[in-house]
């Protein structure tokens, strides 16, 4: 279980892609032309963005959900694996908080 914890980070880059991907093909579908000069309305924002951080994260969740296994067999390691995961996870999703932050008080100045 250890391992697969600390292998399920390797998943991030792909995960990063697909979140990327999927996140133009919600934008496209929905109507948004990225072609123009205008940002996504919030509402397109939320409707792409909240399944794109979803797939982004779901490597975070992999390395808590087997860390946790570990720590229930005994293994210590998993507690670095859980805190790890975590961690990456709230960076990734804070990250995005802080573009939608930036992005509506541009809007409104």
């Amino acid at each position: 279980m250890l391992r697969a914890a600390w292998w399920s980070f390797g998943l991030l880059p792909i995960s990063f892609v697909g979140a990327t991907v999927l996140g133009g093909l919600i934008l496209a579908a929905i109507g948004f032309d990225s072609e123009g000069d205008t940002e996504p309305s919030l509402w397109q924002m939320a409707v792409a963005g909240i399944p794109s951080v979803v797939v982004m994260i779901l490597p975070c969740v992999l390395v808590v959900w087997f860390g946790r296994r570990a720590l229930a067999a005994g293994l210590e390691g998993g507690r670095e694996a859980v805190k790890a995961g975590l961690a990456v996870g709230a960076v990734l999703v804070g990250m995005n908080l802080i573009s939608l932050v930036v992005r509506l008080v541009a809007a409104v100045l």
